[in-house]
């Protein structure tokens, strides 16, 4: 039985593309007569035009996959930007006060339309993205819409591989008469004529930045003849942002975004449509880990983790191993997969796959450590320079230009670095930054000292508590690094002087009847559920109620030790229930025991209580360590792994040197 759904090619052809074929045919009004003779020559050509368009360009096959899905299944609405980023004007301290560290962005959403808007309203104008941003998907998909019936001017859609059409020596015109092959049509040519010169075509035109460069001038004067002679026809190109320079005056510049949180979950649904279940599985899966959803936003990147869970029915459970899979894909297997071979002479077209990822690390690294987000042309111009002065072909005198040419195919190849606004860039996620500054510690031959040095001076940094859950998940044994860390949370309890309260603290919890008996590893991942969702608000609360009982009541030490672990207890007998709508009364709850605990004393204050201000962060490298032992991936040997849990929040030993 036939899907009314899926036949809609045929339904439109047999209608609005005859139409559209007789309209064409009666200006090779000789011609026309002869063929009308026959039964239903139109009616038949159209019907065959709208199937081989539905056969080609109803299909989606990348990465991988084993077999072609249906575009028009999975496709979801495509965001379109009439303002170009990278010429927007926004200057460096506006973009860094828009940055979203909770939910991982890097600005604000901005204002789109979709796609099929902007075609019915532009007749002349070029789709420009990143890599994998889904721009060749767009046009298959405006194929969809025009055999489907959705424009309110019917014209008929040619879609144009702009590579191909280089690649054949032809004329565009030519190229053009060829395509209506697939139908059949015998001595096309009058019929393509007046169908350009009546605007009923839909001109498809893909990927400008894959033309060579010896043929590019030759096509962009092709292009622009032939808008110009038959402008009474739509006109709708692609070409990667940064490989793209103003060569068209009578076209509209737009560009593609991101896809929203709605998008990435909807994309999901129709990927797993026969087995819903499964979809809502993999979204839920991708919710808990923001890291790896970040990296969602980019369809291409989307359709990866697509593939990697419905390959095992889960993600790998080594973020870094999911991102350097996304990271092969943007800087080798997009290309080649679709048989695109880069030929130049600049200097990174020389660049191996690996001296590129060193590159890149270098870059990340450089930044990240003086948490630069956004990162101005000069500044990348400078740190490319720094690496390709040592490269042996590369003249002094021509460092300058060779950086900047390096910068533009960095930004158009691969989209791991995009343009922010007018002369300003960042990586693509967050999460590709960290991958990066987490592989440039790991491969540098000087590792073992750069990680040491890391967790010295970052380790207390929120901002780079991804990278070390990276480097643990990278590193071929971990042990040493797990060690380093837990010496590294040894030294901070004896400097901010917490071994009083941690040899206490165990007391509590030894003689404690509701957490007695329970792991320290049951303990701290319920403080990590508590803490993912509450630690700046309830913390804070404690921080203040600490502050401010000391300032209206003198109290020894030992009770403001037991008012923190009161906190702790409370957490635990609400189970470490970290929703939203429990998290008040936890808090509310845990401060009522410290207040009722305290009006009951009556012993005078006789030590500082500063320590209690870091309790937080000593409890947030302990679930740091506790998170590169158990969810990081990281191979660390049974022993490492059963020593450290052992002993995770016991006091450490008192010979640990403090530097």
């Amino acid at each position: 039985m036939t899907d009314p759904q899926t036949d809609f090619a045929v339904k439109f052809a047999l209608n609005a593309f005859t139409e559209v074929f007789k309209g064409a045919y009666h200006g090779a009004l000789n011609w026309a007569q002869a063929k009308n003779q026959e039964h239903d020559f139109f009616n038949k050509k159209a019907q065959l035009y709208g199937e081989k368009m539905k056969t080609r360009y109803n299909k989606i096959k990348i990465l991988g996959m084993t077999e072609p899905r249906p575009l028009r299944s999975i496709f979801v609405r495509t965001n379109i930007l009439e303002k170009i980023t990278d010429r927007t004007r926004i200057d460096l301290a506006t973009l860094e006060n828009q940055i979203d560290f909770a939910n991982r962005r890097f600005g604000k959403p901005k204002e789109s339309k979709s796609g099929l808007e902007v075609a019915q309203q532009l007749e002349k104008y070029i789709v420009l993205g990143k890599p994998g941003a889904g721009k060749t998907t767009y046009l298959k998909r405006i194929v969809l819409h025009s055999l489907e019936g959705d424009f309110t001017y019917q014209r008929l859609p040619i879609f144009i591989s702009l590579k191909e059409y280089s690649d054949s020596g032809k004329s565009l015109f030519d190229f053009i008469v060829n395509e209506f092959d697939i139908c059949s049509l015998p001595d096309a040519e009058p019929f393509v004529t007046n169908l350009l010169k009546i605007g009923k075509a839909q001109i498809l035109l893909d990927a400008l930045d894959e033309v060579q460069v010896e043929h590019e001038d030759r096509v962009i004067q092709e292009i622009k003849d032939l808008s110009d002679k038959y402008d009474k026809c739509q006109y709708i190109m692609t070409c990667r942002i940064a490989a793209f320079n103003a060569h068209f005056e009578q076209f509209t510049d737009v560009e593609i975004d991101d896809f929203n949180d709605g998008q990435i979950q909807e994309f999901i649904h129709n990927w797993f449509q026969v087995e819903p279940e499964l979809a809502k599985e993999c979204w839920e899966k991708l919710e808990s880990m923001q890291t790896v959803k970040e990296l969602a936003s980019t369809p291409i990147l989307l359709t990866l983790l697509c593939i990697l869970y419905e390959d095992s029915l889960d993600f790998p459970q080594s973020r870094a191993e999911i991102y350097m899979e996304a990271i092969d894909t943007m800087l080798k297997k997009w290309d080649s997969s679709r048989r695109i071979k880069r030929k130049g002479e600049s200097t990174y077209e020389t660049l191996s796959f690996t001296k590129r990822k060193t590159l890149l690390a270098r870059i990340a690294f450089q930044t990240f450590s003086q948490g630069e987000f956004f990162i101005p042309q000069r500044r990348l111009e400078k740190l490319i320079k720094d690496y390709i002065q040592n490269l042996p072909h590369i003249k002094e005198s021509s460092l300058e230009v060779e950086s900047r040419e390096v910068l533009t195919s960095m930004i158009a190849q691969h989209g791991l670095i995009v343009p922010r606004a007018k002369g300003i860039y960042s990586f693509s996620h967050l999460s590709i930054q960290e991958l990066f500054t987490a592989h440039f510690l790991v491969s540098s031959p000087q590792s073992e000292q750069l990680i040491k040095d890391a967790i010295e001076n970052y380790v207390s940094n929120p901002q780079w508590r991804e990278v070390f859950l990276l480097i643990a998940g990278m590193l071929e044994e971990a042990d040493g690094f797990i060690m380093n860390l837990r010496e590294y949370i040894d030294i901070y309890a004896h400097e901010y002087g917490l071994i009083d309260f941690l040899s206490e603290a165990n007391n509590l919890l030894k003689n404690s009847s509701i957490i007695k008996g329970k792991s320290r590893e049951r303990i701290i991942a319920g403080l990590q559920n508590v803490l993912t969702e509450s630690i700046n608000r309830s913390y804070e609360l404690l921080r203040i109620n600490a502050r401010t009982l000391s300032l209206d009541i003198n109290y020894n030490r030992s009770h403001y030790l037991n008012l923190t672990l009161s906190f702790i207890i409370a957490l635990e007998e609400n189970q470490f229930d970290a929703l939203d709508q429990k998290i008040d009364l936890v808090v509310r709850r845990a401060l009522t025991l410290v207040d009722n605990y305290i009006l009951e004393q009556d012993h005078a204050f006789k030590n500082d209580i500063s320590f209690i201000l870091e309790i937080p962060t000593y409890l947030q490298l302990n679930l740091l360590l506790l998170d590169c032992l158990l969810n990081s991936g990281a191979y660390i040997s049974n022993q490492t792994r059963q020593n450290v849990l052992d002993e995770l929040l016991l006091p450490p030993p008192t010979n640990i040197p403090i530097t």
